[in-house]
């Protein structure tokens, strides 16, 4: 599935929305899943990682019951072990995944299996896991994800990103034909994007459309990379910082009440000073 809109429409519920129902409504076989794990996101940086963390943590119907594990390794190993006799045990469970990791045993989700201190969906980013995803140790634990999920798939299949995603996309194709006694199917995989820019043979539109020539798009309003057919464009130098927010803040003076505006800056500390500029 390729799913494109602009930012702010809610391709994150669109994707999330189906994977957590599936956990709701579907018990996990842990004889097949001994893991738990039934997804995995993989997206540009842990920022954004966060975000999704979030995102379906507020999804959860009983919100307490989701037990939303973060970034630091000790973080699920200081929770105190659920009771299994419990009237209520977790919605489902999902965990960040940070870089550095050998094995998948020293992801503590995944060392504690067949508990509800597992992870039921995994994000992550591709530097983190492409080194996992390659390692043919790692097959079982990959046959049992049932969904890959690219976020922000017009940055990781350009630049820096492509080559830890291209070796996590080669280890989920590779798990169906090294050990077919693992049964395992084709994972889905669903590639996410504001942008999903086609010039080129080397486009990520292309570059997507070569490997899964089969793939279902659902896209509309999609950003144009190059700016080209939109209405008015206008490019304005400015010196300073200082200079820059108080234009911004007469442009944003000049819109409608109500209107929605985004503004797209290039680092996330240059958000955090105009976020407070704003303000």
């Amino acid at each position: 599935m390729i799913l494109g809109s602009e930012t702010g429409s809610g391709k994150t519920l669109a994707y999330l929305l189906p994977l957590i129902n599936h956990l709701l409504t579907t018990p996990t076989d842990l004889s097949f899943k001994p893991h738990r794990t039934t997804s995995i996101i993989v997206c540009p940086n842990k920022e954004l990682v966060q975000q999704i963390l979030h995102s379906a943590a507020m999804l959860s119907p009983s919100k307490a019951n989701c037990i939303k594990h973060g970034a630091h390794e000790d973080t699920i190993d200081s929770l105190p072990p659920p009771d299994p006799n419990a009237a209520e045990l977790p919605d489902f469970t999902i965990a960040s995944m940070p870089g550095g990791y050998r094995s998948f045993t020293d992801f503590p989700p995944w060392r504690h299996t067949q508990s509800p201190l597992g992870s039921d969906i995994v994000v992550t980013t591709p530097a983190a896991y492409a080194p996992l995803a390659l390692d043919i140790n790692n097959l079982p634990l990959l046959s049992e994800i049932d969904t890959l999920v690219v976020d922000e798939c017009d940055m990781l299949l350009d630049g820096g990103y492509l080559k830890p995603l291209n070796e996590i996309l080669t280890g989920f194709r590779r798990r169906t034909k090294l050990n077919p006694e693992f049964g395992a199917r084709p994972a889905r995989h669903v590639f996410v994007g504001a942008t999903i820019p086609n010039y080129g043979l080397r486009s990520v539109d292309a570059l997507i459309g070569r490997r899964f020539p089969l793939a279902t798009r659902a896209s509309e309003n999609l950003h144009n990379a190059k700016h080209a057919g939109l209405a008015e464009v206008e490019w304005v130098r400015t010196e300073t910082d200082a200079e820059r927010f108080r234009l911004i803040c007469e442009l944003l003076r000049g819109k409608g009440e109500g209107e929605k505006i985004i503004v797209f800056v290039n680092t996330v500390e240059g958000v955090e000073i105009l976020v407070e500029a704003l303000r």
